[in-house]
């Protein structure tokens, strides 16, 4: 059987940090060999009622939470091609719905799917909601009408010479000159890291 190399991560509920306390309630798997990135978390709350009891328990708002990690993984996994990014991801997450450190694992070639369904079984249980984003981001929609689908590449793989080191990026659009496109996101971001992160765009663009 054909592997490569992947990484998962568990979601846990853990309301009190300090105890070190904590449920499964989804996992996270990536396979950036593959371009795989997989998420499940559980529909009910039954594992987070039997460590924690029922009282003062919010369960829409843990449901809320749940999906939203879900979709935002899923919504933007062009923004999440690497580990690192991931686990930048991973390390905003302060309030009690977080994702633990990324643990490193053998992934089927042929079925990172059957994986991250395996790894659910096994770590959580239960009903799960599947990965599939409910719907794409305006960006891939715009790339996907039928006036720009001719002109868009995806997935564009270009090399630097003077850094002797390649780079890809989700898209190129060819429109009287050929240009590459790096998505970005800024919300939430401080005035200070949003110039950081638009210088350091700024600087890769003149680079390319």
């Amino acid at each position: 059987m054909n592997t490569a190399t992947g990484h998962y991560s568990i979601v846990q509920y853990c309301p009190d940090p300090s105890r070190l306390e904590a449920a499964n309630v989804g996992v996270v798997l990536f396979c950036q060999e593959l371009h795989y990135l997989g998420v499940r978390t559980a529909r009910g709350d039954g594992r987070i009622r039997r460590f924690f009891g029922s009282k003062g328990l919010d369960r829409e708002r843990l449901h809320s939470t749940k999906l939203s990690i879900q979709r935002r993984l899923m919504i933007d996994r062009d923004q999440f091609t690497t580990l690192a990014a991931l686990e930048q991801f991973a390390a905003t997450r302060v309030n009690a719905m977080r994702l633990t450190p990324f643990r490193m694992m053998v992934v089927p070639v042929d079925a990172p799917e059957a994986e991250l369904n395996r790894l659910f079984d096994r770590l959580v249980g239960g009903r799960a909601h599947g990965d599939e984003a409910p719907r794409k981001s305006a960006l891939e929609r715009a790339s996907s009408a039928r006036a720009l689908a001719p002109l868009v590449r995806r997935n564009v793989t270009v090399t630097l010479p003077a850094f002797d080191m390649r780079v890809t990026v989700p898209y190129g659009l060819k429109n009287g000159r050929f240009n590459l496109i790096q998505p970005a996101r800024f919300r939430n971001l401080a005035p200070s890291a949003i110039l950081a992160r638009a210088g350091c765009f700024a600087v890769e663009g003149d680079l390319l």
